[in-house]
């Protein structure tokens, strides 16, 4: 699971790289416009990228805390 996360984690900087902004303002920016598709495709990988991170990492911690248990 962690190379698939440090994956996802990459992905999402890429398209802060290319951006060069955070999702959230990014995301701000494509709501508030109509863009062109190549834009809106990367809008959609990006947000699967970031929610895909948080529910990766948000897994894994559930998965640590059920083998902490006796």
């Amino acid at each position: 699971m962690d190379i698939k996360a440090t994956a996802i984690e990459v992905s999402a900087r890429q398209f802060e790289a290319k951006y060069k902004q955070g999702f959230e303002t990014f995301r701000q920016t494509i709501l508030s416009a109509e863009p062109p598709f190549e834009v809106e495709q990367d809008y959609f990988d990006w947000e699967l990228a970031v929610t895909g991170a948080a529910d990766m990492e948000e897994e894994i911690n559930r998965l640590k805390n059920l083998f902490r248990q006796p």
